[in-house]
């Protein structure tokens, strides 16, 4: 991460050179922590500021810090998810700020729950029958 840097796929690039036109102007947010809502869970990402993106271009390495607040932003946007939230995960992705988004709660239990099976599902053999072979394949054996 650098100063003014955005990050992108050349696809997604492609994409956007298309659509806008030369002069559009455009809003870069500089958030070291980002959360979302996807898929009924709650995601993380969390980035070097600016100080550790420094320091990781001139040694390689950043000195790990916890993100001011950052209990706080995620129990504020968690919502009904709050006592769902694995905070090892969260220290983890906080310490490493990998720049990628992380789940930070389990998935969601499906709808319904299991399929049954149907009474005429059930009440078939436990093997699978074979097909049975053409008059003209068994004589060739």
């Amino acid at each position: 991460m650098s100063h003014g840097c955005i990050r992108m796929y050349p696809e997604d690039i492609a994409h956007f050179f298309q659509q806008a036109p030369i002069g559009t102007s455009v809003q870069v947010i500089d958030e070291t922590v980002k959360v979302a809502r996807f898929a009924g869970r709650l995601w993380l990402e969390v980035v070097p500021h600016q100080g550790q993106a420094d320091e990781l271009e001139m040694t390689g390495k950043l000195t790990p810090a916890i993100p001011p607040a950052l209990e706080r932003k995620l129990i504020l946007a968690a919502g009904d998810l709050d006592a769902n939230i694995d905070w090892e995960t969260v220290y983890k992705v906080a310490f490493e700020r990998r720049g990628y988004p992380v789940a930070i709660t389990p998935a969601p239990p499906i709808k319904g729950g299991p399929i049954p099976l149907t009474s005429q599902a059930a009440s078939r053999e436990t093997e699978p029958s074979l097909p049975k072979r053409s008059a003209r394949r068994q004589k060739s054996k």
